[in-house]
């Protein structure tokens, strides 16, 4: 048990019995809920606020949620990197809300953004959670990283309500347990597919990538709230035409148009790629569900033979037009 575990414990005792209420909590996207309902299981349920499919890259609060943030006790998310739509309702709180970045909790493994499409994945370096400047915003695709963010939520669960910290802090050894689980199963699970050559819609997988061996070959892009470019588009059909790729993934979030007129005709394998668990029903399951689905994914569609292409592969020009046009 690490020492900040220890000393909560002897706290929580010290202060005892004081008849306080479960807190009210407040998480921002599906995963990070996930890990706090597992925290809290037997507790209380946490409050989620970007639910079902929608995406955090265009999410736009309801009246109902802005009440539960100003009626919150505490607020985990991310931060503004992951939920750019968060942080002007996060400053109006009033002062009782103690709000929690997790991407600032310790012992968290961030990686800079990369920027150019096609890239090699170690044009960046790894840093720690005390480095300055931006970081990929899609932290919790690492079990690693997962369990770093839970020793957080608990020591704040403990902190704000310390009559129920033993069965926080008996949940959060359950939540370890399983991570480290998820991850040495997933690590068997992908090892074959290292080197396998595939693209993503969106650059969002570097933490999962990293973690198993996995390398894009490129993406479509950087950030899906940015269209890519016709000449980057060009690159990624000329790849697909000289069969330089196996798979590539759409997203659940985003519509599939772009990668089907881009692969019309082509001897690739279609997949899809769920970084947020769109489908999945919330809760203390979805994290290793989620994690679980993407190793599926990748191994479904790297391993699927590619099939011969039923026509010839439209020019890119005429692709270029469907997009455009939505024929």
């Amino acid at each position: 048990m690490s020492r900040w575990l220890v000393g909560l414990l002897l706290w929580s005792t010290v202060v005892g019995e004081v008849g306080a209420q479960v807190p009210q909590v407040v998480v921002s996207i599906k995963p990070v809920h996930s890990l706090v309902s597992g925290v809290m299981e037997g507790v209380g349920q946490p409050t989620l606020l970007v639910s079902g499919s929608a995406s955090p890259h265009q999410y736009a609060l309801k009246p109902s949620e802005v009440t539960a943030l100003q009626e919150a006790d505490l607020v985990f998310w991310l931060g503004p990197e992951t939920e750019p739509f968060l942080p002007r309702f996060l400053q109006g709180l009033p002062d009782a809300v103690r709000v929690v970045p997790l991407a600032e909790a310790e012992g968290l493994t961030l990686l800079a953004p990369r920027e150019t499409p096609g890239e090699p994945l170690d044009a960046h370096a790894e840093h720690d959670h005390t480095a300055a400047g931006p970081h990929d915003p899609h932290l919790w695709l690492s079990p690693h990283n997962a369990q770093g963010m839970v020793s957080a939520i608990a020591q704040r669960l403990v902190e704000a309500d310390p009559e129920h910290s033993a069965q926080y802090l008996s949940n959060l050894q359950e939540v370890q347990r399983r991570l480290a689980n998820l991850d040495l199963s997933l690590r068997q699970q992908l090892q074959p597919l290292q080197g396998a050559p595939y693209i993503v819609f969106h650059d969002a997988y570097q933490y999962f990538e990293k973690r198993y061996g996995l390398e894009p070959v490129d993406w479509i892009a950087v950030n899906p709230d940015r269209p890519p470019g016709a000449g980057h588009l060009r690159v990624i059909r000329e790849r697909l035409q000289r069969a330089e790729v196996r798979c590539i993934f759409t997203e659940p979030q985003f519509p599939p148009k772009l990668v089907t007129a881009l692969t019309e005709g082509m001897p690739v394998q279609q997949g899809v790629l769920d970084p947020l668990g769109a489908d999945l029903p919330e809760g203390t399951d979805l994290y290793v569900q989620l994690l679980q689905n993407l190793g599926s994914s990748f191994v479904q569609c790297l391993q699927a033979p590619l099939a011969e292409p039923e026509a010839p592969p439209a020019s890119f020009w005429d692709t270029m037009k469907r997009l455009l046009t939505g024929s």
